[in-house]
């Protein structure tokens, strides 16, 4: 079995940081697809996997994974559970492993660092506070089909992990996949995310009140998911209450509270949770126990696999 590419940010040492996806409270709407963010169209094994996903279902949350595992938007596509690296980039699984990490996609030729600095960003972008090159946002959002915005909150948020907890090795394209797959990139529903990195509604699961799902009472008083008798799964990254309280980070660093409706906060959040669950994610044990953490489902590790691949090869390309 090969490892999947993983999409690494060059620093100007060359620092791979690599891709994880966020790590306690992700869950997608039930049924529905988010407007403004279709998976790009390609032709290999990977980008078939990611341009299949559009609807299916989850596993309801169990008490080890602290959160509602609802209904995802991922169809598996038939015969798949894991996606080769293309023939360019493959490494070897670690034995024993029934899931590889995400394997590298380089930039290589393309130009631009996505670590150079660069001041506030127009059209759309927020203030750069990570030092994601603008050059390398765009390119990579036309050739990915990422919005250009949430790209920024997936690089910065790997930037700054890789800054935080260097022996972590988290990356842009596992949160990238993890964000498709939970809100269309915070598209769901006809939201959109805002220059400031605010999505322009709340997206909120169903009430975890035991009826199809987990049953968690609230924790929060209603305050980030509006319900005082239940929790419900929040934002773009769909976090539970508990678990947000527990590993929220803020990523514009201005003391500010952080927000799970803000995708910058959420992304870096994720990332936080990730790489306290998986420790070293440049390996096929530490990626696969992150993400598995993430939801206790193999069929949605390897949804994540898939899209992280092919967001990574998509890169990737000339």
């Amino acid at each position: 079995m090969t490892t999947p590419r993983r999409s690494h940010l060059a620093t100007g040492l060359a620092v791979l940081v690599l891709l994880a996806g966020t790590g306690w409270g992700v869950h997608t709407m039930s049924g529905s697809r988010a407007s403004g963010s279709e998976p790009p169209q390609t032709v290999d094994a990977a980008d078939t996997a990611l341009a299949a996903l559009r609807g299916g279902g989850r596993q309801p949350v169990t008490a080890e994974t602290n959160r509602p595992l609802w209904q995802s938007e991922i169809d598996h596509a038939a015969g798949w559970s894991a996606v080769p690296a293309p023939a360019s980039g493959k490494i070897t699984a670690m034995s024993g492993e029934s899931t590889p990490r995400p394997a590298a996609a380089t930039d290589a030729g393309t130009g631009a660092d996505p670590q150079a600095a660069t001041g506030p960003d127009s059209g759309g972008l927020g203030e750069d506070t990570a030092g994601i090159d603008r050059r390398w946002l765009l390119r990579t959002a036309q050739r990915t089909g990422i919005p250009a915005r949430a790209l920024q909150s997936y690089a910065g948020a790997a930037v700054r992990s890789e800054r935080s907890v260097p022996g972590c090795g988290i990356g842009w394209n596992t949160l990238a996949g993890i964000g498709y797959i939970e809100s269309r990139h915070g598209t769901h529903g006809g939201h959109r995310v805002q220059p400031d990195g605010q999505v322009s509604g709340p997206i909120l699961g169903p009430a975890l009140d035991g009826n199809g799902f987990a049953m968690i009472r609230d924790t929060d008083g209603g305050a980030l998911d509006g319900d005082t008798r239940w929790d419900r799964a929040v934002g773009p990254f769909q976090f539970i209450p508990s678990t947000w309280a527990r590993y929220a980070s803020r990523a514009a660093g201005d003391g500010a509270e952080a927000s799970p409706h803000d995708l910058d906060d959420a992304a870096l959040t994720a990332a936080r949770y990730l790489c306290a669950a998986g420790g070293d994610l440049g390996t096929a044990a530490g990626w696969t126990r992150a993400v598995f953490a993430y939801n206790h489902s193999q069929a949605y590790v390897d949804e994540v696999l898939a899209a992280a691949n092919a967001y990574a090869k998509r890169a990737g390309e000339p």
